[in-house]
């Protein structure tokens, strides 16, 4: 637990939910309701990584509602959207719940990680589908259609973020590591990827995003 909190700092501090959110919008935007789709694709992405419900939904919510809001999407939608998307964290690999149950109840943790896969990824297109649904009741339009240069670059800046899951989950599943060394590995790529690739991550900023991460968790 301390460690996948504070993966979601050193994830939120170097920049890696905007590469995710990045890529989600070149992928969806152009869609009719592009940015509430936008706002569940990267809630998925996020999902993927970080195990938390609450990180998933900071993450994104202070990116997408005040875009969605600017777009002339009512705050209530948005809000009540990216809420319902944040939980997929609940249940998609690698899931916290799903660890400190497998610890607490002797169930195999790689068992419950896959059998999160797929109702995770239902829940993400369902709620898809109602936002697609909405957004053509409410007249919420998608913006112009990205070109392929825009997409390549958009999934070349998130491409070693998008290995983290598979890194931490698939060294689970594969048996290679134990859910602990998991989380600790995602630390230690998050430092990578913040402190060294992307060179976002400051130090300075790690004591109040683990204070803000560890509140959101107690809460």
């Amino acid at each position: 637990m301390p460690f996948f909190l504070l993966a979601d700092a050193l994830m939120d501090k170097g920049g890696i939910p905007r590469r995710l959110i990045n890529l989600a919008n070149a992928l969806v935007r152009w869609i009719s309701g592009g940015l509430a789709m936008l706002s569940v694709v990267a809630s998925m992405f996020f999902a993927g990584i970080s195990g938390s419900a609450a990180a998933d939904s900071a993450a994104v919510s202070s990116v997408m509602i005040p875009a969605m809001a600017k777009k002339g999407y009512a705050k209530d939608f948005a809000a009540a959207l990216i809420a319902c998307a944040g939980t997929i964290g609940t249940i998609f690999p690698p899931s916290i719940p799903m660890i400190v149950y497998g610890v607490t109840r002797g169930t195999s943790i790689g068992a419950l990680f896959i059998a999160g896969v797929v109702p995770g990824v239902l829940m993400g297109l369902a709620l898809m589908a109602h936002a697609y649904a909405v957004s053509r009741q409410r007249g919420y339009s998608g913006v112009a259609f990205p070109s392929v240069r825009e997409v390549w670059r958009a999934f070349r800046e998130a491409l070693l973020t998008l290995l983290m899951p598979v890194i931490v989950v698939g060294g689970i599943l594969g048996g290679i590591v134990a859910p602990s060394e998991a989380t600790a590995i995602a630390v230690f790529y998050s430092l990578f990827l913040g402190g060294l690739v992307d060179r976002e991550l400051r130090w300075s900023s790690l004591p109040g995003g683990c204070y803000k991460r560890a509140s959101a968790r107690g809460s």
